[in-house]
């Protein structure tokens, strides 16, 4: 395959910017970076700026280190340091008014020269990443495939991502995050994707969406970056958002909308294609389900993973894939091989039964779906809660909401970390005196992990001695309560 480049005149064209020095010559370039230490001589860096940094700072830095191009906002710094420099040593030098927003412009004039059959943007609440991965795993049966790489999914991240497709790819699937409005609108405009999927909405981020219309608001912004005669939008039929983004895609136009949904006997807007899935039960730390495409026989399937909410994730995957042009064969081979994501909802197995890893972030939501999923399996349950960030004036309630919710599908121990969290414990206790059914679950509030884990040390050598059936363990919390450090302690204290 022919080597692959980009030449300065290429960004000056894309990003519409000035090149301070255009006597260096012509300079090509294969790679893009905005970290000042990841540089080398075929690197394009781009100068970015925030609240807390100017990558200004580093130029020297970074022509030292051989970059081909550099693309900044501030004439001064480059003029500060060329005067030092003999041409022989400059690299290019391209000036514009907002580099963030060159990012993006070449993101974009990139994303267009791409010859991709699809790119698919993934957005919700939940779910994101567990959807953009098991697409990525179905797509790749189909042909070369980029996906967006961790949480790369905002201003920088999409962008960045855009700018990794290579003109071998077939496909790119897209995740796009926001914590406020009017981020994702940024992204689809960016990305210009041919199929987008809003996975579910709820009170995540609420302090940037102000409520949860807000929520739904903003990821309805997604359908923007569609062409109106081709692209298709796919909704989560079972969300309060649909009517406001039914009636929105009706406003751009676009003329291609499908639906995923649990089956039920009284459907919405039953003229729109649907995927449906139902009969979802686990057996043998395994979800099992039935999925039906329109037009199509149901089929049974069996993932390896745990959670009503992986089947409705597989039925989002299914109609994305299946509007993409994919064959049923290709989708169940990918869904029934996907072993989760790590941090989402993963199982180990210790000593005591399972060890259930959802630590990677959390809202009231995405907490209750752990905790049901936690509760569906046979034996003795533990719920290590840390606190939930980021709900703004519903944080109090918000952690009632799930305290109450453990005690209503018996679970039988919880254990929670952090200011917010604090009052979730004897609210645990008081939802199941109320119920009558308070028969020794426990319950305790901790401000150190290190508190935490002793406690629950003495717990586990408690009940292993006491009870005679495993004793499976859920550890969940937003990112800044540091869960991980919870189950870092079991797996390597209670390894199996």
């Amino acid at each position: 395959m022919q080597t692959f480049y980009w030449t300065e005149q290429q960004l000056v064209q894309a990003v519409n910017g000035e090149q301070l020095n255009p006597e260096v010559g012509a300079r090509t370039f294969d790679k893009v970076s905005t970290d000042s230490r990841q540089v080398d001589a075929q690197t394009l860096f781009i100068a970015l700026r925030g609240e807390n940094f100017d990558a200004h700072q580093f130029l020297a830095q970074v022509v030292t280190a051989g970059a081909a191009v550099l693309l900044i906002a501030e004439r001064s710094a480059w003029e500060a340091l060329s005067v030092r420099l003999p041409l022989a040593q400059q690299p290019a030098v391209i000036l514009v008014a907002d580099t963030r927003l060159a990012l993006a412009d070449f993101a974009r004039w990139h994303r267009r020269q791409m010859p991709l059959k699809k790119l698919i943007a993934v957005t919700g609440s939940n779910g994101k990443t567990t959807t953009k991965t098991l697409l990525a795993q179905v797509f790749a049966r189909a042909g070369k495939t980029l996906a967006t790489v961790g949480n790369l999914n905002n201003d920088f991240g999409v962008p960045r991502t855009l700018l990794c497709l290579r003109p071998d790819d077939e496909y790119a699937i897209i995740e796009m995050g926001a914590n406020h409005r009017g981020e994702i609108r940024y992204l689809t405009q960016i990305a210009e994707p041919d199929i987008t999927v809003i996975t579910n909405v709820a009170g995540a981020h609420l302090e940037g969406f102000g409520s949860l219309q807000g929520v739904i608001e903003t990821k309805g912004e997604i359908i923007e970056g569609l062409k109106p005669e081709s692209g298709v939008a796919i909704f989560n039929a079972d969300m309060p958002g649909l009517d406001f983004w039914l009636e929105k895609a009706q406003t751009l136009g676009i003329e291609q909308v499908k639906l995923f949904a649990i089956e039920q006997l009284s459907v919405p807007y039953p003229a729109l294609p649907r995927v449906t899935y139902s009969a979802v039960h686990t057996q043998n730390a395994a979800i099992q389900f039935e999925l039906q495409a329109e037009q199509q026989a149901a089929v049974s399937v069996q993932m390896p993973v745990l959670g009503e909410h992986n089947a409705m994730n597989a039925a989002a995957v299914c109609q994305v894939a299946l509007s993409a042009g994919l064959a049923m064969p290709q989708i169940l081979a990918a869904l029934q091989a996907f072993s989760g994501v790590p941090g989402r909802l993963q199982q180990t197995q210790i000593d005591c039964g399972l060890l259930l890893d959802d630590s990677y972030n959390a809202n009231p939501e995405s907490v209750k779906a752990g905790l049901a999923s936690l509760a569906a399996l046979p034996g003795c349950s533990i719920a290590c809660l840390g606190a939930m960030a980021e709900l703004g004036e519903y944080s109090a309630a918000g952690h009632r909401e799930v305290a109450e919710f453990a005690a209503k599908i018996g679970i039988d121990a919880l254990l929670v970390y952090g200011e917010a969290a604090q009052p979730m414990a004897p609210i645990f206790l008081q939802a199941l005196e109320a119920n009558g059914c308070l028969d020794g679950q426990q319950s305790a509030a901790f401000s150190e992990h290190a508190a935490l884990n002793e406690h629950l040390t003495h717990l586990l050598a408690q009940w292993m001695q006491q009870r005679g059936t495993p004793i499976n363990i859920l550890v969940k919390g937003s990112r800044s309560s540091r869960m991980e450090q919870v189950v870092q302690f079991l797996s390597a204290r209670h390894h199996g």
